[in-house]
């Protein structure tokens, strides 16, 4: 089953025990899995780890890894008083990856380019 359609099913299914139900999708977390990973692409390209490291970052906003507290500080969220309106919902802690399959396939212009246009009096970017 889907994570989106799981995480609105439990949350449906258990609503009446005043339980919430959420998932997240981690991206590649830091550690040493995805040094694995790394050390084992780069050596399947015949490239250097740092290289794949930097193909890996090169679909990514924030060019980094998932770090492990982040996880854990948004599980503490949801779970606390200040999460108790968000339930059924899937939440990326990705680094705003975009899947290589996407990324070229990407429509439109880029979303820097509209923010160096002039913005028509009366509207609001946020």
């Amino acid at each position: 089953m889907r994570p989106d359609r799981l995480a609105k099913t439990l949350a449906i299914e258990l609503r009446d025990h005043n339980i919430r139900a959420n998932a997240i999708a981690p991206g590649a977390v830091r550690g040493q899995r995805i040094n694995n990973v790394l050390a084992g692409g780069a050596k399947a390209e015949g490239k250097g780890v740092e290289d794949k490291r930097a193909s890996m970052f090169g679909i990514q906003s924030l060019k980094r890894f998932v770090d492990p507290k982040g996880i854990a500080f948004l599980c503490v969220f949801l779970a606390s008083d200040a999460g108790k309106s968000i339930s059924g919902q899937v939440i990326a802690n990705d680094g705003a990856d975009i899947p290589p399959s996407r990324a070229r396939r990407l429509p439109g212009p880029r979303l820097t380019s509209l923010l160096h246009s002039p913005v028509p009096s009366g509207h609001c970017i946020s």
